[in-house]
Formats: C-alpha cells, sequence, structure tokens
C-alpha cells in the first residue's frame, strides 16, 4: 500500500484520534469513501477477520477507552502512537457473534436515544412551566401568599 493510500479513506476503517483527549472512536461511512484523513489513525480491519463496527465497540467500551489512555504519551500534548495502537488486545468472536453484538448494541442505544429524547421533552415542558408559574405569580394571576404558610 502506498502512502498515500493510507490516509484515504475506506468504508468500514475505524477512526481514532492520534493527538489530543481520545474521543469517540467511529466507523468512517460509505459517503466519506476515499477522503483524506489528517490527525486520525485509521485502523483497517481485515474484513474476514473483523468489522469495523464491532472494533468501534470494543474501543469504546470502558475497558479499550483505558486501553488507549494507558498507551497515551505526552505531558501537554497527549498522542497515540500507532504502534502501540496496534498492540492493544481486542476480542476476535466469529464475525456473525461480532454481528449479534453490533445488532444488540445497536438496539440498545436506539432505545435509550429514544428515553433521552423524551426526557428532553418532559424537560423543556417543565421550564416552560416553571416561566409560566413565575409570570403569573409576578404579575398578580397567582396569589402566592398562603403557599408558603
Amino acid at each position: 500500500m502506498t502512502d498515500h493510500a493510507k490516509v484515504r479513506l475506506t468504508t468500514g476503517d475505524v477512526l481514532i484520534v492520534q493527538t489530543g483527549d481520545i474521543g469517540p472512536v467511529v466507523v468512517a461511512p460509505r459517503d466519506h469513501d476515499g477522503a483524506g484523513c489528517h490527525a486520525l489513525i485509521v485502523a483497517r480491519p481485515r474484513p474476514d477477520t473483523m468489522s469495523g463496527e464491532f472494533l468501534s465497540l470494543v474501543l469504546n467500551s470502558d475497558c479499550g477507552y483505558n486501553a488507549l489512555k494507558r498507551i497515551q504519551t505526552g505531558a501537554s500534548h497527549l498522542h497515540l502512537d500507532c504502534t502501540y495502537v496496534r498492540e492493544v488486545p481486542v476480542p476476535v468472536p466469529p464475525l456473525i457473534e461480532q454481528q449479534a453484538v453490533v445488532e444488540e448494541a445497536e438496539h440498545r442505544m436506539t432505545a435509550l436515544d429514544g428515553l433521552v429524547a423524551r426526557n428532553r421533552e418532559v424537560i423543556d415542558r417543565l421550564q416552560e412551566y416553571r416561566t409560566a408559574l413565575i409570570s403569573a405569580a409576578v404579575t398578580g394571576k397567582i396569589d402566592v401568599r398562603e403557599a408558603r404558610a
């Protein structure tokens, strides 16, 4: 592989922040195929052995995050060296199990996203009620003198 080809993204590549705080590890989507890449470590799992989605889940887990933190170097500018990233232990179950894990994780994350969205709606509604209550109390539309007693 030429050096130029190494910096071009391929669908399924796993992207890891190289310099700075370790952020979420993500999988390159199809619409970024062929895009240039700078300041990221590109992990390109062998498709016959591991899916990018599974590797991303592993590296985003507490265990994966802590493994990346342990190999991070630098005092003022934190940095990950690709040589050390290659050495991070990653479980490699059969592809069918990887797919099942990814599907279950996506299912659970979708459910959690729905709960978060509903909670945000409730919080917004409560803030509106609070504003309306304060406005009514200040303008004298409700009597709050007895509420204190």
